[in-house]
Parts: C-alpha cells; structure tokens; sequence
C-alpha cells in the first residue's frame, strides 16, 4: 500500500505538466484498517484535495458526506445505490482492493462516476500466504507442532508425510493470484492443473512448465 502510494506521488509532484486543483474538491475515506491514512492525506492534499476519514460501518454512515464528495475510496464500506443517489458531486469512487462487489457499479455509471480498483491489490502477498499454509498442511507441521508440545519426539507425530515434487496441486480459478500460484508452486516440482472457465485456453499454456 504505502510503496505503490509513495511512487505515485514522487511521480505526481516530479511531474511539470502537474497543478493542483485550486477548488478543494471533497476526498470521502469511508473507511480503513491501516491504523492511520496519512499517506493518502499526504498525496490528496497536494493534489489540492480536502480530506475526510471516516470509519463508516452502515451504509447510512455515508449520507451526510454523499452530497458534497467530489471522490470517495472505500476498503470494506458498502457504497451502493443509496448513497450514489444523494451524490451531486462525484466524479470517481476508488475501491481499496480488487474486487468492486460492494460498490454499485451500475448506478455509479448511470451517474457518471467512474469506478476504479487495484488490480494488483495483495496479488504476491495472497499467493505468498497460499503457499505457506500448503506448505504448512503438506509437512503435516501443526501435527508436529503439537506433539512436540506435548513432549513427543518422533518424526511419526505427522505420517504420512509425502514428498512433494511429482504430486499434483489443483488450483480452482487462475487469476492473477492463481498464476502467482502456478510460479510458486512448480518451484517445488509439482504438476499444476487447474480450471478457471472464464479464462482463454492461452493463459493457461502460457503457465505451463
């Protein structure tokens, strides 16, 4: 988060064609879980922006800023119809994140507001995270884990404990983090397969080994 956010605004102030706007357009945060959005601030406000931090939980929440917000970035904050409708103002709503399930898209674009994500979002971490609780369930480590907390030496705690290299791993959905997958997971000699039907048959060869 803050790497990408940082690169961006080294980009935004290293840029002569860059002016900030004079009106102080309204930036909403509907929420976050990153302990504190100075980041954004740091960039929005250089930007010429004015920015308000919420910690919304209902949609209800986000009534009152709706009407007067030029922008809103939401991480789990629901933005829907409701709260599209009181806009008079906004011209993009930012999704922390991938997915853009919890914004009304339809509306949004009925209204003129483009919707945005990251499409990178956590894509490595995600992937890194998978292969860690694999690993973890194929060495059969919380079995070791707690035998040797219970003052029990022996490598059979875990049997059957199988070698990896020339088993086969079946990854459901081969998006960005699938693939991410795919890379990490042949490194250990395993045969991927894997079945995504909304994704052209030529990602899929491009991922084979």
């Amino acid at each position: 988060r803050y790497q990408n956010q940082i690169q961006g605004a080294s980009s935004m102030s290293s840029s002569n064609s860059f002016k900030p706007r004079s009106d102080r357009p309204l930036v909403v945060i509907t929420d976050y879980d990153f302990g504190n959005v100075s980041v954004e601030t740091e960039i929005l406000e250089a930007a010429g922006a004015e920015v308000v931090a919420l910690q919304a939980k209902r949609e209800e929440d986000l009534f009152k800023v709706a009407p007067n917000c030029a922008a809103m970035m939401n991480q789990y904050a629901k933005i829907g119809n409701e709260t599209i409708q009181r806009m008079e103002k906004c011209e993009v709503i930012a999704r922390y994140g991938v997915g853009v399930d919890i914004v009304d898209v339809g509306s949004a674009t009925d209204h003129g507001i483009l919707v945005t994500n990251v499409q990178n979002y956590c894509t490595e971490e995600v992937a890194d995270h998978a292969i860690a609780l694999w690993i973890t369930l194929a060495r059969k480590l919380p079995d070791y884990d707690r035998a040797t907390h219970a003052g029990i030496w022996k490598w059979q705690s875990g049997q059957p404990v199988y070698r990896l290299r020339g088993r086969t791993m079946g990854i459901v959905s081969l998006g960005k983090i699938g693939q991410a997958i795919v890379t990490r997971a042949q490194a250990f000699g395993v045969n991927v397969i894997a079945y995504d039907p909304f994704l052209p048959a030529n990602v899929a060869e491009r991922n084979k080994k």
